[in-house]
């Protein structure tokens, strides 16, 4: 069987962001945001994932030049306080590439973004010498001088010029050592082609600036994983090797509670915990297909502990049914929400 490049349908969520000082805390209107080019991104926002797509083959590519959009209104609905707390409780890692996809994204869009335009608007110098570190010196100074030139001289005070930023286009800067599944039959198949691992990661950092993706990596990883299970099984197929793929994640992003935690929980090696993952995926997809609600909330309410998302991002999925409703029936049989179907991501 041969390796497929492809470009898996990833869903990069865009609902508000977690609000860190209270749920009141954001900019919930474009009225609301302090500064002009605030209010011009939540003025026109991104409705749908796919929004732009032309035909289903276009859906991909129309996500990936939605990206550094999504990314701009998240970060444009967060105060000052918000988006200060939400930068610092990403891993280096995690900003490294969160700024090489937005880059990446922008020039398949053709467009310039602004994203560094709103943190140069809300953030103080010491956060913005810190997001120069994978955006580059020249980047953000030339940002910060744009919109708010006060902020320049603590800056520069702050940071080395000696940051290039991301170059669009480039991979992002993990080792491609992991095996990859494709196929009927669950033949293994050597190394993860970057497109596979960069959807994977996209749809991960996607979450990752949400409600509840945003309060820990495993909460953004365990969304990744249920978003596979309602959605990418039924695009790629069954024997795609999502537990490998997720697992990956898990070891780039928390290395040391997957080790040390998370592989010894669910069998002690690293086959066993590929094989949990993979069975929660395909475990999600069989109960959402047969709107196996309660069943289908009772195995999230066992699995969402074991992949260690704090109590925090718990309770937030259980009242909220998580980001992008990822967990709807976990909201369901906490609350009495009431039952699910195959679209069930819509408000409700």
């Amino acid at each position: 069987m041969r390796i497929k490049n492809v470009v898996v349908t990833f869903a990069i969520i865009f609902t508000v962001p977690f609000a860190y000082a209270s749920s009141n805390s954001r900019y919930t209107s474009p009225q609301m945001a302090p500064d002009a080019i605030s209010r011009d991104i939540l003025s026109h926002p991104i409705k749908a994932f796919e929004e732009g797509a032309v035909s289903a083959s276009d859906v991909p590519a129309a996500i990936e030049r939605n990206y550094s959009k999504i990314i701009e209104q998240n970060v444009a609905s967060m105060p000052p306080n918000s988006a200060a707390a939400w930068l610092d409780q990403l891993s280096d890692l995690e900003l490294e590439h969160t700024a090489q996809l937005y880059v990446n994204s922008n020039a398949t869009a053709g467009r310039t973004g602004k994203l560094l335009q709103v943190w140069a608007s809300r953030l103080d110098g010491a956060h913005l010498a810190h997001v120069a570190r994978y955006f580059g010196y020249d980047n953000v100074y030339s940002a910060i001088v744009e919109v708010a030139p006060l902020k320049a001289q603590s800056f520069a005070a702050k940071v080395s010029v000696a940051y290039p930023g991301p170059i669009a286009g480039m991979p992002l800067s993990v080792p491609q050592h992991m095996a990859s599944v494709w196929g009927s039959g669950g033949a293994i198949m050597a190394g993860f082609t970057p497109q596979v691992s960069m959807t994977l990661e996209q749809l991960y950092s996607g979450f990752r600036s949400m409600q509840v993706g945003a309060m820990a990596s495993q909460a953004a990883v365990y969304e990744t994983g249920m978003y596979a299970g309602k959605n990418l099984i039924a695009a790629w197929g069954i024997g795609y090797g999502f537990g490998t793929g997720i697992t990956y994640l898990m070891q780039e992003y928390t290395p040391d509670f997957y080790n040390d935690t998370f592989v010894p929980a669910v069998g002690g090696t690293i086959s066993s915990a590929v094989n949990f993952v993979q069975n929660l995926v395909t475990t999600v997809y069989h109960d959402y297909t047969q709107m196996q609600t309660d069943p289908l909330g009772n195995y999230e309410k066992s699995t969402i502990p074991t992949f260690g998302v704090n109590s925090s991002a718990q309770n937030t999925m259980g009242i909220t049914g998580g980001d992008f409703i990822m967990e709807y029936e976990y909201e369901s049989v906490t609350t009495g929400a009431g039952g699910c179907h195959p679209n069930c991501y819509q408000a409700h």
